[in-house]
């Protein structure tokens, strides 16, 4: 009976094994461009909506991003996530090595930062309010600079991308800013300052109720069996010419069925050509700025 009974329990604990490796492959081979340092897989899926921020982050590739404002004497910080510049050289290595610019900064949020700032002042004419719980809808957020940026003034957020890396990197950047994680590396987490203890004042902005991440295509018809997107070659924000490492069937959502009934404040278009099929479907939506905006290959348009 002792020999039956260790070996059922040898054969329980193999298919344990079996199962939990299974789950890992299937969460690898999505993140097929195979980042290097301390980056560990975030996935909802495997480890669970309500305890997605249980995993230990490095400092390494977490940017602090600072934004001035120019009326007072406000600054919007906030932590980001990125990949390793070695497997996207665009968006990840322009923020780390400034490539466009200052380090720890990046064009598409400067420019909503400038839209946000002047847009409700009445001397330059009404053009966009970025106040607390206004809605701001991104389609194409790559590792969400500039959603965690409308996030961070208090709006609410709805931020779209096709590749899973991008999706697990605004996962990361939401549990260092809400304040559930501190990143390690002790001795580069200086750089943070009070970020390592969240968005200090602004933690619910991160909150699961106010940002809102979709891993989806976004069209002019719904189409849940999907369609294939595959990277660029070292461009983790770009699809359009394919070629990369990162491939998937991603669904396809409409705007209208993603964001919930309410006026939409701002919205910024970064998805490679395929504006117009997009916009057919926005003008449903009751927006009082519709906000087109590109960066050359920098944004992935």
């Amino acid at each position: 009976k002792m020999k039956r009974l260790f070996g059922w329990t040898l054969i329980c604990t193999s298919i344990c094994i079996m199962f939990r490796n299974s789950v890992l492959d299937r969460e690898i081979r999505i993140r097929k461009e195979s980042l290097t340092g301390s980056k560990k897989l975030i996935s909802r899926e495997s480890i669970g909506i309500d305890n997605f921020c249980h995993f230990e982050i490095s400092s390494k590739f977490i940017v602090a991003m600072q934004y001035n404002s120019l009326a007072s004497n406000e600054s919007f910080k906030y932590a980001l996530s990125v990949h390793d510049p070695v497997f996207d050289t665009i968006v990840s290595n322009g923020i780390l090595n400034g490539i466009f610019g200052l380090k720890g900064k990046y064009p598409s949020v400067e420019e909503i930062h400038l839209i946000c700032e002047y847009g409700s002042r009445s001397s330059y004419g009404y053009f966009a309010d970025c106040s607390l719980g206004k809605t701001f809808v991104e389609v194409g957020s790559a590792i969400g600079m500039v959603s965690m940026y409308a996030a961070n003034r208090g709006m609410r957020v709805y931020a779209f991308d096709p590749l899973r890396p991008n999706i697990d990197r605004m996962h990361e950047s939401i549990c260092v800013n809400s304040g559930q994680i501190c990143p390690g590396d002790k001795s580069n987490v200086s750089k943070l300052g009070s970020v390592c203890n969240g968005s200090v004042g602004k933690e619910a902005f991160y909150s699961r109720h106010n940002f809102n991440i979709h891993w989806n295509l976004v069209g002019a018809r719904t189409d849940q069996e999907g369609i294939e997107v595959q990277s660029e070659p070292g461009n983790l924000a770009a699809t359009m010419r394919g070629g990369g490492s990162v491939r998937a069937r991603v669904s396809v959502v409409t705007l209208d069925d993603a964001v919930a009934a309410q006026p939409v404040e701002l919205v910024l278009l970064t998805c490679q050509g395929h504006e117009l099929d997009v916009r057919s479907r926005i003008g449903l939506l009751r927006l009082r700025f519709d906000a087109h905006l590109t960066t050359g290959a920098g944004g992935g348009a």
